[in-house]
């Protein structure tokens, strides 16, 4: 969730939307998919918003140590969700600054719906990228809203300065020193559902305040079953694009590394 989102934070996952369920088991897949589990490992989330993610996967994931960094972090937010999140292995910062590694680098750095809401997103990556705790093994994975066309008053709720697809966000990372090691989309099936609201918004004109994510009332068995056709949604697309069908989808993400 964006702490712009946030209005009312849960740390029970019971109450997450189902977006937030499917996205972060997905993040999940993605880090099984360079990262054992048995081995020890640092994972650093950037624009950690309300530390959902973090605190999700430092539960899966206890051998791992988890550093969860975001601006709008002040004193009394770390204490709140180090009281809540309650787990050894999560460590909270208001800046990268703050994080001082000897000998020892980052195994992946998620950015999950981050760097939409930055006017320069290559200089940001540059910048990053050239940390001293990043090194040539480094996995950046990073998610970002897709398609400008569906861009909306919600985006501008939430402070985002464009939408992507495979082409920009490709063309973005390789510019700010990224190799792309996997790009691609995910949630076809919201595609037609934001599609639709950009329409209805846009006929009626209707300027109310969006929705946001903390207002979610479905209960867990209908949260349940969305998050599972989310969760199928990702299993077909990822499918499909073995055999050469690409879907779009409503996120899109790519998996990158320093440029050699």
């Amino acid at each position: 969730m964006d702490i712009k989102e946030a209005s009312k934070i849960s740390f029970n996952v019971n109450n997450r939307h189902p977006w937030e369920l499917a996205r972060v088991k997905i993040i999940e897949k993605f880090i099984c998919k360079y990262l054992s589990k048995d081995v020890n490992a640092k994972i650093l989330d950037v624009g950690s918003g309300d530390a959902f993610i973090t605190s999700f996967l430092a539960k899966k994931y206890e051998n791992f140590d988890f550093y969860a960094v975001d601006t709008a972090y002040d004193e009394v937010l770390i204490k709140l969700f180090k009281d809540n999140i309650n787990l050894k292995n999560v460590h909270l910062y208001s800046s990268l600054n703050d994080i001082i590694f000897e000998d020892t680098n980052f195994d992946i750095i998620l950015l999950n719906d981050v760097i939409e809401h930055i006017e320069d997103d290559i200089l940001f990556l540059n910048n990053l990228s050239k940390r001293s705790f990043v090194s040539d093994k480094t996995i950046f994975l990073i998610s970002v809203p897709s398609y400008q066309f569906l861009f909306t008053s919600h985006d501008e709720f939430l402070g985002h300065y464009r939408r992507y697809n495979n082409a920009l966000l490709k063309n973005n990372v390789e510019k700010a020193g990224l190799e792309v090691l996997e790009i691609g989309y995910f949630f076809f099936t919201l595609v037609p559902v934001r599609l639709i609201q950009k329409i209805l918004g846009q006929i009626t004109k209707k300027k109310k305040k969006p929705k946001d994510l903390s207002e979610w009332k479905g209960n867990i068995f209908i949260s349940k079953i969305f998050e599972n056709i989310l969760l199928l949604d990702y299993t077909l697309s990822k499918i499909l694009r073995k055999i050469g069908i690409k879907l779009p989808g409503l996120s899109n993400y790519a998996i990158c590394k320093k440029q050699q």
